[in-house]
């Protein structure tokens, strides 16, 4: 059930992950809104219809398969993160990415990254791949764990903030630098 927090309408929305009544988030001011999506296993419709309503995405890209599977986990431990309650693979969330090319997303970062399975370089590599043949409108941010991110103004293109266009393996290289 949505609620408001003073101006904020605050609309949970159940994601797919091992633990009991997981949620995701869609924040709300009325004109823009920003979603939070991290521990699901999938893309679910639900889901689906929840982030494609926002401007500005918090979304999960958990871990490389590879990675994962030579990694020194117990194999049943892989198979509850690669599983559909588990979390979200970078491939699964780099082909949603090619869904919010057309939409009104202008901002995605990519977050949850296990320190483990992952590694930023094979994010970007995946991603870049998957939206090689697009041309998204969105900037798109890795989240790091040793750091803040840069600040995100939503509501703006990048040109009328005075920012040039970025990359996501400049968003790698330089996290923290302006743009």
């Amino acid at each position: 059930t949505g609620f408001f927090l003073e101006d904020l309408h605050i609309h949970p929305f159940r994601i797919s992950h091992d633990t009991a009544d997981p949620v995701g988030f869609l924040v709300s001011d009325g004109t823009h809104s920003v979603a939070y999506c991290t521990d699901t296993g999938k893309i679910t419709t639900l889901i689906r219809q929840r982030l494609l309503q926002c401007q500005a995405l918090i979304l999960e890209s958990n871990y490389d398969p590879e990675m994962l599977m030579d990694g020194p986990y117990p194999m049943h431990i892989k198979q509850r993160v690669r599983s559909n309650q588990g979390h979200l693979a970078n491939n699964d969330a780099a082909a949603f990415l090619v869904e919010l090319c057309t939409s009104k997303v202008q901002h995605v970062v990519l977050a949850h990254l296990s320190e483990t399975n992952n590694h930023p370089d094979l994010v970007t590599a995946q991603v870049q791949q998957e939206l090689a043949p697009y041309n998204p409108t969105f900037s798109l941010d890795l989240a790091r764990q040793d750091q803040p991110g840069r600040f995100i103004t939503m509501g703006k293109t990048n040109k009328e903030r005075g920012e040039v266009e970025s990359t996501i393996a400049d968003c790698i290289a330089e996290p923290n630098e302006e743009r």
